[in-house]
């Protein structure tokens, strides 16, 4: 309750403040909320540099509700500026606001704990199916909110099987394959010709035959070690996307087939023969690699534009083309890499001031430029615009008519076990690439997924549904409202007897 009492004296010394006419914005004292390690504790005090404007949404200064925001998240790369927008808001509204991010290998753990606090998360991230089988059950329905209204498009929506609106998507990123169009036209090549899964692959190979001659190679190193996530999750995105079909998993599969790792392979063999060589042990950066001007072409997301536009400014992003049939209507893998929900089981003036906080930080525009440039895009009709080359890309090709690859890997049962599981096997392939050790990796890819599935759900129902049933531990109140009605049942059946 500590950071309860904190927000109210706030309260009080503005209001205190504000009746004697003081010119100077009133002392605030920064919860003191124990983080670990790899979490970073955003303060809410009012910053002087920070200039103050209307807000967007309607004032809720004066009553109880206070914010704390839960996001999964890089811990350093969002820190300043979530500290700038809970402190615009606070000043701006006097509603106390403390943020604070976990990164995602422990994100999971500490949601559990802090929604077991007795002032839990008013806010917090669903970015998964997992998460909306977890947590749905304590997300307010968002349906008929204004900031629901706002959002530009529902495929950035968490349902759950009731299709109720869990969460809303507000942070978009999309990965791809980058491409340096410069080093491209040197080789002789053009963006134009790349259409389809034939002419990638006759680029990379012409350019990888005269390597040595051109001073640069076609694809950056495959490295497992420096993020294997672009390897078992990004890359094996092809097969889930196109395994799931017209039907878009909202949750995850009690089990998959691998129909389309062959597509995978196509792609991923691509890369791996058209490189320099890497042995897999050291650290071989693939996207300093290509900050370098050392290859064409690299694995990677929107989220690296910052750290490639000075080296790189004509980057560009090219889909996945990996010889699906029609896979040149193919768009970029682009998602909302966030989603905010509400916690349904705090205060009603809590929830209330989290809507009002959620819609302000998508109308106000410097609270949505800060937010779009620290988060990538916001798919919300006032916000400020992305200046991200990639996400530009994204947007170019789902105007031309192409179809954009939704996340389907954020499905992923137990992710870092799978995905350390899914790693082991493409190593063995890469250090012996057969057909043999790339069975091996298919097995894996397909038995470690329900193996997972039933370590996350050991109560499933085992059926031939495409989704089973989940057993989610239901909240206090709701145990003891189905007890109740139990026995009162039970006497029932009794007296009838």
């Amino acid at each position: 309750m500590f950071r309860r009492i904190i927000g109210l004296v706030m309260l009080v010394v503005l209001a205190v403040s504000c009746a004697a006419c003081s010119t100077s914005a009133p002392a605030e004292e920064s919860p003191q909320t124990p983080s670990p390690a790899d979490t970073a504790a955003v303060s809410p005090a009012a910053s002087e540099e920070t200039a103050a404007s209307e807000p967007s949404a309607e004032s809720t200064a004066g009553t109880e509700g206070s914010v704390y925001w839960f996001l999964e998240g890089s811990p350093d790369r969002l820190e300043s500026a979530l500290e700038d927008v809970a402190s615009l808001y606070t000043q701006q509204t006097g509603v106390p606001v403390e943020v604070r991010v976990a990164s995602p290998d422990i994100y999971d753990e500490e949601l559990t704990s802090e929604m077991n606090r007795s002032d839990p998360p008013t806010i917090f991230d669903v970015n998964s199916g997992y998460h909306v089988d977890r947590w749905g059950m304590h997300a307010l329905d968002l349906t008929d909110t204004e900031l629901a209204k706002e959002i530009d498009s529902t495929s950035y929506n968490m349902y759950d099987p009731d299709q109720k609106l869990v969460a809303l998507g507000y942070a978009i990123d999309c990965f791809g394959i980058m491409v340096n169009p410069e080093l491209l036209t040197q080789a002789g090549h053009s963006l134009e010709e790349i259409v389809d899964f034939p002419s990638l692959q006759a680029a990379a190979e012409d350019i990888h035959a005269r390597s040595a001659e051109l001073g640069f190679d076609a694809f950056t190193t495959i490295d497992l070690v420096t993020d294997g996530d672009v390897y078992t999750a990004h890359l094996a995105n092809i097969d889930y996307y196109y395994e799931q079909g017209l039907e878009r998993w909202f949750a995850t599969p009690r089990t998959i087939t691998g129909e389309y790792l062959g597509n995978y392979r196509n792609l991923y063999d691509l890369a791996r023969l058209n490189g320099p060589a890497a042995d897999g042990t050291d650290r071989e950066d693939p996207w300093e690699q290509f900050e370098a001007g050392t290859s064409v072409f690299c694995f990677g997301g929107s989220w690296l534009w910052d750290a490639i536009k000075d080296a790189v400014p004509d980057a560009t992003m090219i889909p996945y083309y990996c010889g699906v049939s029609g896979d040149e209507l193919a768009g970029l893998n682009d998602d909302a890499q966030n989603h905010w929900a509400v916690n349904a089981d705090v205060s009603e003036a809590d929830q209330q001031a989290s809507l009002d906080f959620m819609l302000w930080c998508v109308t106000d525009p410097a609270a949505s430029r800060l937010l779009v440039d620290a988060l990538g895009a916001m798919p919300y009709e006032h916000a400020q615009r992305s200046d991200n080359a990639f996400l530009a890309a994204a947007d170019d090709y789902s105007k031309s008519g192409c179809y954009t690859m939704n996340w389907a890997f954020l499905c992923q049962p137990n992710p870092s076990v799978y995905r350390a599981e899914l790693r082991a096997a493409l190593q063995s392939y890469n250090e012996n690439p057969t057909d043999e050790t790339w069975q091996a990796f298919c097995q894996a890819f397909v038995d470690d997924w329900a193996t997972e599935y039933l370590i996350m759900y050991p109560n499933a129902n085992k059926t031939e549904d495409a989704v089973a049933e989940v057993t989610v531990p239901p909240r206090a109140e709701d145990a003891a409202a189905e007890a109740d009605a139990a026995a009162t049942e039970n006497a029932e059946t009794s007296a009838a007897a």
